[in-house]
């Protein structure tokens, strides 16, 4: 008895449609999955943070470079989206952590 698995309902771009019938991840699921995943490093870092990146810093300044690297936005751009016009460069004074 070869019986015939039902293929799940597209649309006329090939996308499958609401209440599909091959299943699929529950609506929210990512988000869930993300959020809980956010607490997680955000309790993390409240009990730990400190501590932790100055760990890093002193024992892998190459990873704690990276880390910052990666917390830059991948452009910087000026009013209206315009290029960023430097006339001049000013040392400001950083606090360690």
């Amino acid at each position: 008895m070869d019986q015939e698995t039902p293929k799940p309902a597209q649309d006329s771009k090939g996308r499958f449609v609401s209440g599909n019938i091959g299943g699929g991840r529950p609506k929210g699921a990512r988000a869930k999955l993300g959020e809980a995943f956010l607490q997680a490093m955000f309790d993390d870092f409240n009990k730990h943070g400190i501590a932790a990146v100055e760990q890093v810093r002193e024992e892998k300044p190459d990873q704690y470079l990276k880390v910052i690297a990666s917390l830059m936005p991948k452009e910087i751009t000026g009013e209206e989206g315009g290029p960023v016009l430097i006339s001049r460069i000013e040392l400001v004074p950083v606090s360690p952590l």
